[in-house]
């Protein structure tokens, strides 16, 4: 769809515009706070002895008895900001909760909040800094405003598009030609697809499982729409189904051979990979514990969980991100069989947190419209799914023979 999208000038001018006012009513405030903090379930004594403890702190700060840092540090009950002062960095706008916010958009630069009440328990609120962002020329900004709106154009195409589909597989669940004809879009034959493996499309995994659903194979109706990808959907239906049958044993004797022989391997290397974590969590250094063990080991190093790391396979990139954080002074580790058959140990050394308040507005944008998108197309697909277990339809097998490909 892509190459088919121009934007025009005007939209740019309009999208710039946006932009240039955004940038000016928004505003990034450099933000201090102490927190008295109080569980849910806190009486009303409580409640009241916390706020009069902050009321205390405030009148010691205005009067210069103690600074807000010094009290942030002998008084909150924030772990992340109390060794700081109380320092919570830049705040930008939708990033704390909403009591808290609404408290900190009225004080001004150097102004102390009354105590304010949020879920967490009493802040005491300073703001001691403010800027709004940069505001970039539209020679700067001309092209990643027209991605952005080729992006969004297209994302409502496919979205638009999607749903037609879908309302025209289910409307005729009985063939795929007339959503085809409908959306100017030519029906393919994939090569035999098995339960376990396939090609071309049948290589996908969501497609080889709706291809022998229940309402698929043995109803013989239009699957849902599948999402393969960010920006690929199919709908299939199967056009011929052979039933399973034994091969002899000279037929899979070999198979049978490299099945055994892999699940051989399989098992000693798993052992190899559980004698390496024990000696880990025996506190053995990890390069040592590979050494011993007469495995690779590589260097550790920085991976971002959205960004590719080329010196990482994608199953240990996911496996480092998956694995649940160590308790301090212990290692995160978790073993797994690759792709290529060798088996690798994860050790995750350290964990630093993604700073939302990096994301670029626009990136923003797109997320918050890729998350509204999937759960426009799950909700979709969930109702299909029940109207068609619940309704009674019947089906022409004889047309069907003739007219579905």
């Amino acid at each position: 769809m892509a190459p088919s999208i121009q934007i025009t000038d005007a939209q740019v001018q309009a999208a710039y515009a946006d932009y240039e006012q955004k940038q000016q009513t928004d505003i990034n405030r450099t933000v201090r706070h102490i927190l008295i903090a109080l569980p849910k379930d806190a009486d009303a004594a409580a409640v009241e002895a916390a706020k009069n403890k902050l009321n205390a702190a405030r009148a010691d700060i205005l009067s210069g008895k103690i600074s807000f840092a010094d009290e942030a540090r002998a008084l909150s009950d924030d772990p992340g900001s109390k060794d700081k002062g109380g320092d919570l960095g830049v705040v930008t706008p939708g990033e704390m909760v909403k009591p808290f916010e609404e408290a900190m958009d009225k004080l001004k630069v150097g102004e102390i909040s009354e105590p304010v009440r949020s879920t967490y328990g009493w802040h005491l609120i300073e703001v001691t800094k403010e800027s709004h962002p940069p505001i970039q020329s539209l020679a700067d900004m001309r092209d990643q405003l027209t991605a952005t709106l080729r992006e969004q154009q297209i994302d409502k195409i496919y979205y638009n598009e999607g749903e037609k589909l879908s309302n025209d597989v289910y409307e005729h669940p009985d063939s795929l030609i007339p959503a085809a004809e409908a959306l100017g879009l030519s029906v393919q034959t994939s090569d035999w697809v098995s339960r376990d493996s396939g090609t071309g499309i049948g290589a996908n995994e969501k497609v080889r499982k709706a291809a022998f659903s229940k309402e698929v194979l043995e109803q013989k109706l239009n699957s849902n729409l599948i999402e393969l990808g960010a920006n690929d959907s199919v709908v299939i239906r199967v056009h011929e189904h052979e039933q399973a049958t034994p091969l002899s044993l000279n037929e899979v004797t070999a198979q049978i051979t490299t099945t055994l022989t892999n699940q051989a391997i399989a098992e000693v290397l798993a052992a190899e990979a559980s004698k390496i974590r024990a000696a880990l969590d025996a506190g053995t250094e990890p390069q040592n514990a590979a050494t011993a063990a007469g495995a690779v080991w590589q260097a550790p190093l920085l991976a971002k969980r959205s960004a590719p790391e080329p010196t990482l396979p994608a199953d240990v990139l996911a496996a480092a991100f998956a694995v649940p954080p160590a308790a301090a002074g212990t290692l995160a580790t978790t073993a797994l069989t690759l792709a290529d058959g060798n088996e690798a140990v994860v050790v995750v050394t350290a964990i630093t947190d993604g700073d939302p308040a990096k994301i670029s507005a626009e990136d923003k944008q797109q997320l918050a419209a890729q998350i509204a998108k999937a759960d426009a197309q799950q909700a979709l697909g969930a109702l299909l799914q029940t109207l068609r277990s619940e309704a009674k339809i019947t089906i022409n097998h004889e047309a069907e023979k003739s007219a579905t490909p």
